[in-house]
């Protein structure tokens, strides 16, 4: 767990749950994820599968403040719909309020949306708030600008090949988090067969991956990798049992490139700036 700066707690590492959108896997995911020991889910309104947490919440008998929930508000709904929106993404999980809910992208009125976070904590309805693919440090500011509450969180494409160094100083600064919704690159074989981290994976006995999600603990990172393989969510819990050397850690964060390596944030931005700018 570590500590937001509005004094909540978040667990490190959870489950992200992009793209796991039929009811009976989505289920079987987050409930074999509990069995294993997460307690944080990451999921979005873009993802479609609040009735499925739901039901797995409800099967699992687990008390629902031992779990942390986060979800994310679409653009479409900044403006016209959001507080409607935030409460009927609650009402399908069945979960009373949300631990962190989030603008899901810098785009359309995000003023609107902000101001509909604050109210869904005044509400009780989220104990947290803070935002998602906001990546330079001007759209931080722009909340700043209008904002009565200071972000606690900053969720972002990051892994070793694209660190953002300055706007990670600055979050660090400001004390607010950054969440890295792609920590493992979906495991993609150019960082997963990187040469170092294949050596330091050797020298360490660990798995390519579990050297990855440590670098990114170790860098006060707060980080769910999304599978829906129980054999990888065990593994990836072993991220958490050993610790990187800083000359190891510096040879890591020599290979930022600035490199996206997802097939989401290009389309994404796209999407978002016919629609929105």
């Amino acid at each position: 767990m570590v500590k937001l700066n509005n004094k909540t707690e978040v667990p490190v590492l959870g489950l992200g749950l992009r793209g796991m959108k039929d009811p009976d896997i989505c289920e079987q995911v987050i409930l074999a994820a509990f069995e294993a020991g997460y307690r944080r889910l990451d999921t979005s309104m873009y993802f479609n599968n609040d009735v499925y947490i739901g039901n797995a919440l409800g099967s699992s008998g687990l008390k629902r403040d031992s779990i942390y929930i986060s979800t994310k508000l679409t653009p479409f709904s900044y403006r016209h719909d959001a507080k409607k929106k935030i409460e009927t993404t609650i009402r399908k999980m069945k979960c009373g309020y949300v631990d962190s809910l989030l603008l899901g992208h810098f785009a359309g009125d995000i003023e609107s949306g902000w101001k509909a976070l604050e109210w869904a904590c005044e509400q009780g309805l989220a104990k947290s708030i803070g935002v998602s693919n906001f990546y330079l440090i001007k759209h931080m500011e722009e909340i700043a600008r209008f904002g009565n509450i200071k972000p606690q969180t900053d969720q972002i494409e990051c892994h070793p090949y694209m660190q953002h160094p300055k706007l990670s100083g600055y979050l660090a600064e400001e004390d607010i988090r950054l969440e890295a919704w792609f920590p493992l690159a979906g495991a993609h074989p150019a960082l997963m067969e990187n040469p170092l981290l294949m050596e330091l994976s050797r020298s360490y006995h660990r798995s390519t991956a579990q050297i990855i999600l440590r670098w990114h603990i170790q860098s006060g990172h707060i980080i769910f990798p999304g599978t829906m393989n129980p054999g990888h969510m065990k593994s990836n819990l072993h991220c958490l049992d050993f610790e990187l050397s800083q000359e190891d850690m510096a040879k890591i964060k020599d290979l930022d490139t600035s490199r996206s390596l997802s097939r989401y944030s290009a389309p994404l931005k796209k999407f978002c700036h016919r629609h929105f700018v």
